[in-house]
């Protein structure tokens, strides 16, 4: 991958999820590999389950029929063995081609955000304090990362369980797969409408906190007038004002969070009931075998509890999101001093600066200069001494 920064004001958008995209295009073919390593991997773990029913069928016949147990469950522990070996290899292929891509592409980000921040005019850096900025570049670059990872080790393996387990499930009991099916669907949209919400809050705390760290690197950087000046007090609760706003938009985040988790906590725990209350029903109608019935259970068990997990992704893909918009806002705006169409490259011959009858006086009506005229040449250092007004 090319590290080198993007710095075109054309090629990066100031929208979360374009902006976003942008970077992972620029590793799709590494993405594409991962995403094909997790799909493999996903498909083994949630065959597990009938690879289980495979066992305990096989050993129910040969019970029945007097067969020597190893010998007929023969293919089924081959077949639980293989899926285990492709979860290990599988994952770990994946983790490796995670390796080889994750920090350059978070250093490329990162890169490419401080080489934009660099053509802002000086007016732009008054009004934003340097160690905001810079936590800004942090969390933007961290959150793209981590919202990558979730959309391709959270949220796509579990479509990809759900769909390999729907297709077994058919094979066994249709109804069980259109209760699944139709509880999946539900969840998974009544979770993302209320994990949307979490946007907005997220980017507020995300806002709050890069102020706080801002404010944070600025005092500290001033420690020393204010030990100077015995300012130190005033400091003290200048700084605690800012980290009670960063601690009242975390509460207002993390309780709505925790409402979003009971939810889906509770959703889970009906299924789960449902699920295996249903499955024992038409087990003992005879409509399945016990290894058939133990599948069920065991990939209602698996999904679940991934969906259990996905309350926690999205909460936290929403939170990186919130944390992309806020830099992404601070950030992506039009550059005030840019060139002109196709300007050529500036070409320096030598260099002179010149004053000319240069005047100057503040508003309460102390002048500074009055027809102040001078010219400094090349490779001259001069100084322009005030008295101080403190």
């Amino acid at each position: 991958m090319n590290s080198a920064p993007i710095s075109s004001e054309q090629t990066i958008s100031a929208s979360p999820w374009r902006f976003a995209l942008f970077f992972y295009l620029k590793a799709r073919y590494a993405l594409l590999a991962i995403l094909v390593f997790e799909a493999a991997q996903a498909a083994c773990t949630i065959l597990l389950p009938y690879a289980v029913k495979e066992i305990i069928d096989a050993v129910t016949l040969a019970n029945e029929t007097g067969a020597e147990i190893f010998s007929t469950s023969r293919d089924a522990l081959l077949l639980f063995g293989l899926l285990n070996l492709g979860i290990v290899l599988f994952s770990r292929a994946s983790g490796a081609v995670l390796v080889m891509t994750g920090p350059k592409l978070r250093a490329k980000i990162r890169q490419s955000l401080f080489s934009y921040l660099q053509n802002h005019s000086h007016r732009y850096f008054i009004t934003h304090f340097a160690g905001s900025l810079a936590n800004r570049i942090a969390e933007v670059s961290m959150s793209c990362m981590h919202a990558l990872w979730t959309i391709t080790f959270d949220f796509y393996p579990l479509i990809i369980k759900s769909l390999v387990a729907l297709l077994i499930l058919v094979n066994s009991s249709v109804e069980l797969a259109l209760v699944l099916s139709l509880w999946l669907g539900v969840y998974i949209y009544v979770s993302y409408l209320l994990a949307k919400r979490c946007r907005v809050y997220a980017k507020d705390f995300a806002a709050a906190r890069s102020l706080v760290t801002g404010k944070v690197v600025d005092s500290v950087t001033n420690v020393m007038n204010a030990k100077m000046f015995a300012r130190r007090q005033y400091e003290e609760d200048y700084l605690t004002d800012y980290l009670n706003h960063e601690v009242d938009h975390a509460l207002r985040t993390f309780w709505y969070m925790e409402k979003l988790r009971w939810f889906q906590y509770v959703a889970a725990m009906l299924l789960m009931v449902c699920m295996v209350g249903y499955a024992l029903k038409i087990w003992s109608e005879g409509d399945v075998s016990v290894g058939e019935f133990s599948m069920v259970a065991g990939l209602a068990i698996m999904l679940i509890e991934a969906a259990r997990g996905l309350s926690r992704s999205f909460l936290e893909f929403f939170e990186y999101l919130g944390n992309i918009s806020d830099g992404v806002s601070v950030f992506i705006q039009p550059h005030e001093i840019v060139d002109k169409p196709n300007a050529s490259l500036l070409k320096v011959t030598r260099g002179e600066v010149e004053f000319d009858n240069i005047s100057f006086t503040y508003q309460e009506g102390l002048q500074v200069f009055n027809g102040l005229s001078v010219t400094i040449a090349s490779k001259q250092q001069v100084g322009l001494v005030a008295m101080a007004l403190t």
